[in-house]
């Protein structure tokens, strides 16, 4: 690449992060400042702005400064260097930058923004830096505020105005107003101009609403533009505004009040029960943490063991002796809460309960307790296990307790019977599934389940008992019982091709025809040859000259032989059919003209009368076929055609096709059919014998499985 196509290429990329169109404005970063400017005119080296009166001082000071606008696909920030500065027609300053090499470098505080929103931790910060983003990205912005306040207070304040060191003007608060009072998104104030850039300027308001309530506004003063850039632009604000909708519903997600404390309350104990990978970590965490929240001095989770329920789990406890008398009695507690399928709180919280609770009482009494609850795991009206809670002397349960203590239990118990039952080994996990399914088949309801039992038991006996026909089903194709080529009698150049693979011909059809040009160049020589022989002999014989008409006698001989054979290829120039059939093979319609040597197949031609069929068998099915076996083929392009044939012949040599070995077996078919043609493909099937359907299903598993048993099984076993 030369130096003038280097030169165009960079042009084409500058023009192409160049701001689309004049009128757009642009953040000028020089010191610690920012001045607003708007695009004049652009070039593919730098831009010409427009800037106001009062930021000359600035871009005198600082000859380098950084540029931001916005693109389509985001912002852009350049390093540039100010070349001149005049003042402007109508009002302004005019400057011109040129863009520094090194601008694709270079990153200005803008790109840190994103980061600074997002970690932001108060309202009032995050809508600050908000602002900053949204001025940056929407083109044609020259002031800016957020102002926010609490919804049901009604007094709303600015809390962020861009430029920094800039505040509001009157248009803004209208807009801001507008937009409060109205609560909708206005646009007021077409027309107007800017004093310092005296450009066309206009003020546009959104308010900023969640859930029907009003949280505060925000308003920008924005260069007019055409209807349908200021339509985008609006557009862009609204979405802009649910970044700030967001971080609202975000705080206040994090806000809950006492109604809502039991559901945080079952959210972390579900969090704890999903926390830990194993069963046992996760029961002994649920039932630590449940005591805590709930203030109780033991918590114990027990789920069910055959008829009665163990104890898995202690709260603040990972080790415990499963036969002690406290366990025993926990136990015994959870066994009366599983009797009575309900949940029993010792004192009772009624009177005129007639719950039993003995169990629960000398728990109480033995352990020192002020109250004891348990709580049945239930599923699908299965009781599985129970959660039994002590509270100290002095304490007990009421009832909106207890009902959070059963709501735990139906979320969290189910999450702990399936991690209880995804640590079991797998010959119990195999026991329980029987147990379950034979459970429902046994008990009440679960009437598809029992259908679909009846059903596979019924399919079973009917495997086991009834009998069907063997086949083995093999690839086969059919074959001419005779198959003749016709070759190249000798080097010559394909003429003419008359037939192609497919066409029926009769005997004696011209097939095609060989170049004779050399031949008869030949047959021309050899007879010049014989004449010239000839008149010698003939002088000789005049002279009397014995030697030499001896000589001659022999030439004229073997000119005569020579002249023979080239009859004889002149006769064999015209290639013919041996027989009616059917060309197998052979196109020379694409090969006229090309050179053919003696010995070159031509064409294959096979007869239509008489045909046989060769079947793949599979090595594993070969020692159940024997000659004179029937069977059925079905072709690929007659698959509504069924033909008998008979077994013939069993070639004992094997063939590997795509990693598998099969054998040739020929059959005869029974008809002779006129649709048929050979090279037809389809599936054969081969009768073998009747076989219970049970072993026709299973056999081929039954072959492997035999083979991978011998060939792992250790010698001498």
């Amino acid at each position: 690449m030369d130096i003038n196509q280097q030169s165009q290429s960079k042009e084409l990329r500058n023009e192409a992060r160049l701001p689309v169109e004049p009128g757009c404005t642009v953040i000028i970063h020089c010191d610690d400042h920012e001045v607003i400017g708007t695009i004049e005119n652009k070039s593919g080296s730098g831009l010409q702005v427009r800037v106001a009166e009062a930021s000359k001082s600035h871009l005198e000071k600082s000859n380098f400064l950084t540029m931001t606008y916005s693109m389509p696909f985001g912002l852009v920030s350049q390093r540039a260097q100010v070349c001149w500065i005049k003042a402007g027609q109508g009002g302004g300053l005019l400057s011109g930058v040129a863009f520094l090499e090194s601008d694709t470098d270079f990153q200005t505080n803008y790109q840190k923004l994103w980061k600074q929103f997002n970690e932001a931790t108060r309202l009032e910060t995050a809508a600050g830096y908000w602002l900053r983003l949204q001025c940056a990205m929407l083109s044609g912005v020259t002031r800016g505020v957020v102002i926010l306040g609490k919804p049901e207070s009604g007094s709303f304040v600015p809390i962020s105005f861009w430029p920094e060191g800039q505040r509001g003007c009157l248009g803004l608060t209208d807009a801001a107003e507008l937009a409060l009072h109205e609560r909708r998104g206005v646009l007021r104030n077409q027309g107007q101009r800017d004093p310092g850039l005296n450009i066309p300027v206009c003020h546009i308001g959104f308010p900023l609403m969640l859930s029907e309530q009003l949280y505060g506004v925000v308003a920008f003063e924005i260069v007019a533009r055409s209807e349908p850039l200021m339509r985008a632009s609006m557009r862009h604000l609204q979405w802009g505004i649910s970044w700030l909708e967001l971080f609202i519903r975000r705080e206040e997600g994090k806000k809950y009040t006492p109604e809502n404390q039991q559901l945080v309350t079952v959210l972390e104990l579900i969090t704890a029960s999903l926390e830990h990978e194993k069963f046992q970590a996760s029961a002994t965490s649920v039932a630590t943490e449940l005591a805590t929240l709930l203030k109780c001095d033991r918590v114990s989770i027990g789920f069910l063991k055959g008829k009665f329920i163990q104890v898995n789990a202690l709260s603040h406890s990972v080790d415990f002796a499963k036969k002690s008398s406290l366990i025993q009695s926990i136990g015994l507690a959870m066994d009366e809460a599983l009797e009575q399928m309900a949940s029993v709180v010792y004192p009772s919280l009624d009177e005129n309960s007639v719950q039993i609770s003995r169990c629960h009482e000398k728990l109480l009494r033995d352990q020192g307790s002020g109250s004891v609850c348990t709580i049945p795991f239930c599923s699908a009206g299965e009781v599985f296990g129970a959660l039994t809670l002590e509270r100290p002397p002095g304490s007990s349960f009421e009832r909106h307790t207890v009902e959070l203590c059963e709501t735990i239990a139906s979320l969290v118990g189910p999450i702990l019977e399936t991690k209880r039952k995804e640590d079991l080994w797998l010959g119990q996990k195999v026991w329980v599934s029987i147990k379950r399914v034979y459970g429902q088949l046994v008990g009440p309801a679960h009437g598809g389940l029992k259908l679909g039992a009846v059903i596979a038991l019924g399919t079973l006996l009917f495997c086991l008992f009834a009998t069907g026909d063997y086949r083995i089903s093999a690839d086969t194709q059919l074959e001419g019982a005779i198959q003749r080529v016709v070759v190249t009698p000798f080097d010559s150049y394909i003429k003419e091709a008359y037939v192609r693979p497919g066409d029926l011909v009769k005997k004696d059809t011209l097939l095609a025809k060989l170049d004779d040009t050399d031949l008869i160049l030949e047959r021309t020589k050899w007879e010049s040859q014989k004449e010239q022989y000839l008149k010698e002999y003939r002088d000789a014989l005049g002279q009397s000259e014995r030697s030499k008409i001896s000589v001659l006698n022999a030439q004229i001989g073997q000119v005569q032989a020579q002249l023979a054979i080239t009859e004889a290829q002149l006769a064999r120039v015209q290639l013919k059919a041996p027989f009616d059939g059917v060309i197998v093979s052979g196109d020379l319609s694409q090969s006229l003209g090309a050179p053919s040597q003696r010995g070159d197949i031509l064409f294959e031609i096979a007869p239509l009368e008489d045909y046989r069929v060769v079947l793949k068998v599979d090595e594993r099915d070969i020692t159940d076929i024997v000659v004179a076996q029937k069977g059925e083929l079905v072709l690929t392009g007659l698959s509504e055609k069924v033909i008998p044939f008979v077994v013939n012949k069993i070639t004992p040599v094997s063939e590997t096709q795509e990693g598998r070995n099969y054998f040739r077996v020929e059959a005869q078919l029974e008809n002779k059919l006129d649709f048929l043609r050979p090279g037809m493909e389809g599936v054969g099937k081969i009768r073998i014998g009747e076989r219970k359907i049970i072993w026709i299903w299973t056999k081929n598993l039954l072959d492997w499985l035999r083979l991978s048993l011998w060939t792992w099984w250790p010698e001498g076993l």
